[in-house]
């Protein structure tokens, strides 16, 4: 590699082998499943028909490593840094790379105090330019980066990598956290248009970042996108081992892509976190048929909102799509979800969804996912699963100020956020809808409850049921002796009944067990339900933990984090999947971690009394291998069981709980006044 370095510095093997990560990123032991790896119906993308790249054709790869908090809390970047130090890579290759947006570096090379560029050859970092700091979250640094870049590195071929956190459409990437800032996704875009060239691959060693909104934004400025669906692990693609590719370029471009797919699928495999691990390569040149078709599709979407029982009809179809990154309360909206799976669900509503699925399988010529992840298919979309006015707003000006000309599904989500007549459709030169509003939906139905003859709890749903969304999900807590509920978590235990005349009953299946993990019993709180062929296939739970590990640096931390563990409808059995972090403005932390022997589990627990909330513990283990989750009875005492209905609008409705008693053997059940709980 041709350079003229002004300083050669290296990372010494002594400090590299204390550079390993605190813990790379791992389910529990034998928890991370078989990944499966599949290819578009086209075949693989190393078959894929596109012009042979000669083994002498020059590349410059830039690397746009925006360190973060994920550097300054545990060395993630300097991880892959010493992966990258370690790969073979061609003589014709410039790896050239940017660095910054970290309060700390863990290496004696890179400084926090500069923004730096360096490049990368024979195991050894040469800088290049010491800048003053400027935000990595800044299009301005991207720009200069890459203007440079370009200039001094000039080559046959362009490839660009994002590092950092990533948040989907409306988030974007690389959080800066010493300006606190981050690369929108119109922000990206001027980046990359600065640099004047056409990139061959943009990839995102970033979460949530295989989005439709990415891809159309990045169209005419690269012909590959290679990026994550869902939360990537901390261990990040395979530096070590993807710029082999360089030394025998096979399959075109698109081989690069397949190859970078494969070798981080391995890496997730190794460290036991493919379970939910996704990575696809999408043909960019495609993406405007698919835009195009689900436009067309978009208005049967928008055509739903006009009524009550085709806009439930939609929505029920849509809870089964499959979500990633988070999408509860506890830890945040990302709102991003497999769009081939959204119309897959949701195809008895949508006329033309099979349109859309044809062009989504043309422009993702690669994916690999993990079982967890098993309806990824490679390309997401942004889709509330809640949605609020603000959220409404946000992705229209995304929209509407960048082009992406869905006006169809803009209406079709202001309808959701009831939000459609604080638009001027007219300015938009569209065909006017009249969906119905939040204030239809207020009095049409109405929810309350009774103990039956058999002891059980049901909620009754009377008068207008279209307008309803939801009642699947049921809160339950133990009442204490000093009048304080402990909240034990949800869960979807509930059997469903309509009568004749179309009202709606659902009645408890609560028999007095809950979850324990080890000898603890633990809050958990049904996070996603997901079903494959409309069969329930398996349930996610989260719960909340403060999290006790030794780094392989031997130092001793303490998070407070999630755990995630799974149901599974084809064994009876459940599982503890991996620890992660909740959502922050939008960014989903890339820096979950693994479980390890030893490692101490605090479960953390909310107790309400008097309208107070007060935060304990239900007890502390040790985590071993052996560790299980298990459903077991909760013992004599008196449950709080109730249960939220919503409509259309996220409105929530919760009629007296029951409070079920367990004791010597037998259940009690009686109405409780929800306001003296």
């Amino acid at each position: 590699m041709m350079t003229c370095g002004k300083r050669i510095v290296r990372i010494l093997s002594c400090i590299v082998a204390a550079m390993a990560l605190v813990a790379l990123v791992a389910c529990s032991s034998g928890s991370g499943g078989t990944a499966v790896t599949t290819s578009s119906s086209s075949g693989s993308a190393a078959a894929e028909a596109e012009k042979a790249i000669g083994a002498n054709e020059t590349w410059s790869v830039f690397i746009y490593m925006c360190g973060s908090n994920l550097e300054t809390q545990a060395g993630y970047a300097t991880d892959n840094l010493v992966e990258l130090q370690g790969a073979t890579t061609a003589k014709n290759v410039n790896f050239v790379l940017e660095t910054g947006g970290a309060n700390e570096w863990w290496n004696n090379v890179v400084s926090a105090d500069y923004i730096e560029r360096y490049t990368v050859s024979d195991g050894k970092l040469f800088q290049q330019e010491q800048l003053p700091r400027t935000s990595m979250g800044d299009s301005d640094t991207l720009a200069d980066f890459l203007t440079w870049g370009v200039k001094t590195y000039p080559a046959d071929h362009y490839m660009l990598v994002f590092w950092d956190h990533g948040g989907g459409s409306l988030s974007g990437v690389c959080q800066d956290e010493l300006d606190y800032d981050t690369l929108t996704l119109p922000e990206i875009r001027d980046g990359i248009a600065a640099a004047n060239v056409t990139f061959d691959v943009v990839g995102f060693d970033t979460c949530l970042m295989a989005t439709l909104e990415n891809a159309q934004l990045l169209a005419p400025y690269a012909d590959y996108m290679v990026a994550s669906e869902e939360v990537e692990p901390a261990c990040g693609w395979a530096w070590a081992d993807w710029p082999a590719w360089f030394e025998k370029p096979t399959g075109g471009v698109a081989g690069l892509g397949q190859v970078i797919c494969d070798s981080y699928l391995a890496k997730c495999q190794a460290n036991k976190v493919a379970s939910t691990a996704t990575l696809s390569v999408v043909d960019l040149s495609r993406i405007g048929d698919v835009a195009s078709a689900f436009e067309t599709a978009a208005r049967d979407m928008a055509s739903a909102t006009e009524k009550p029982s085709p806009m439930q009809r939609l929505e029920q179809q849509a809870r089964n799509v499959q979500a990633f990154g988070h999408a509860n309360y506890l830890e945040g909206y990302t709102d991003m979800v497999d769009l081939r799976d959204l119309m897959e669900c949701t195809s008895e509503s949508v006329s033309s969804a099979a349109s859309v699925e044809k062009a989504i399988d043309k422009a993702v010529v690669y994916e690999v996912h993990g079982p967890q992840s098993a309806k990824s298919t490679g390309l997401s979309v942004f889709y509330p699963l809640k949605i609020d006015y603000d959220t409404f707003v946000k992705y229209f000006e995304l929209s509407t100020e960048n082009d992406l000309d869905n006006i169809p599904y803009l209406q079709f989500l202001a309808a959701e956020a009831d939000s459609y007549d604080k638009v001027d459709w007219n300015n938009e030169g569209v065909k006017g809808l009249d969906p119905i509003r939040e204030d239809d939906a207020l009095g049409a139905f109405s929810v309350s409850s009774h103990i039956d003859s058999d002891g059980r709890y049901i909620v009754d749903i009377t008068g207008n049921t279209e307008f309803v969304a939801d009642a699947t999900k049921c809160q339950i807590g133990q009442l204490l002796d000093d009048g304080s509920v402990a909240m034990l978590g949800s869960d979807n235990n509930l059997d469903l009944d309509i009568d004749p005349n179309g009202a709606v009953h659902y009645a408890d299946r609560f028999e007095g067990g809950w979850y324990k993990i080890g000898d603890a019993y633990v809050y958990a709180d049904i996070v996603d339900q997901v079903a494959i062929d409309d069969k329930p296939a398996y349930n996610l739970y989260s719960t909340p933990v403060e999290w006790t590990t030794k780094s392989s640096r031997g130092t001793t931390m303490t998070y407070r984090t999630n755990l995630l563990s799974m149901y599974d409808y084809a064994t009876n059995s459940y599982e503890v999947l991996c620890v992660y972090d909740d959502a922050e403005d939008g960014m989903v932390a890339k820096a979950t971690a693994a479980l390890s022997e030893g490692d101490q589990l605090r479960f953390l627990v909310s107790r309400t009394i008097g309208g107070k909330t007060e935060s304990g513990s239900t007890g502390t283990i040790t985590w071993t291998d052996d560790t299980k989750m298990t459903m077991a009875f909760a013992g004599n005492a008196t449950y709080v069981y109730m249960v939220t209905v919503t409509d259309l609008f996220g409105n929530e409705y919760t009629p007296d709980p029951a409070l079920i008693t367990y004791s010597g053997g037998k259940r009690t059940a009686e109405l409780a006044k929800l306001n003296q709980l």
